[in-house]
């Protein structure tokens, strides 16, 4: 538009998501392999830097989480994300769970048992896994970075924070943890946006 491109002559045309792919989650499936009672915070993709992976767990080191408080980790592990982990206490790496290779009915599992996605990547032009999670109603957290401010609005159906930031990541993580309603409010908006944005059903 800005080149002069008349905006009637310009369509914007999403990612879809088709719910009966994600559909049939168990959460108590998981949080029993787990042992996992209380807080669960999931980050779906591969794990390095440009995904926001160290950013993750290094925010999650800073929330000085409770024993009860599990990160779930699915994905390829990059070395330099390995070397990230390593480097973390052994008291905050015994709340962290790191897989790779999992069926579609666990990884549904896990969207149903999650407190929240947090994914702040810096590559990503849409982001599909925010739909994923906002199909079972969970709050998402992304990155003011690439296509995702066009999916994520701030405070409205999620959290948006600067890429590379653990801190501001690490005060998005305790915000929905310590307001469990706020995170029930953007999961809730979310989920609504699906059938007319987003439905490929």
């Amino acid at each position: 538009i800005s080149a002069g491109l008349e905006a009637s002559r310009l369509h914007l045309i999403p990612q879809g998501l088709d719910p009966r792919n994600v559909e049939g989650g168990s959460a108590e499936r998981i949080r029993e392999e787990l042992d996992c009672p209380g807080p669960l915070v999931a980050h779906i993709a591969p794990l390095c830097r440009d995904k926001g992976s160290i950013d993750v767990i290094q925010a999650f080191a800073l929330l000085n989480p409770s024993e009860e408080t599990r990160l779930v980790l699915v994905g390829e592990p990059h070395e330099e994300f390995l070397k990230a982990l390593m480097d973390l206490p052994s008291s905050i790496r015994s709340r962290i769970v790191c897989l790779q290779d999992v069926s579609n009915e666990w990884r549904n599992d896990l969207l149903a048992a999650m407190d929240m996605l947090a994914l702040p990547s810096r590559t990503d032009s849409f982001g599909r896994v925010f739909l994923e999670a906002w199909q079972y109603g969970k709050p998402v957290i992304g990155a003011q970075a690439g296509g995702i401010p066009g999916v994520i609005q701030h405070d409205q159906n999620g959290l948006l924070v600067p890429f590379g930031n653990p801190k501001a990541l690490a005060e998005s993580l305790a915000r929905l943890l310590s307001h469990p309603e706020l995170g029930a409010r953007l999961g809730a908006r979310g989920k609504e946006e699906l059938p007319s944005k987003y439905d490929q059903h």
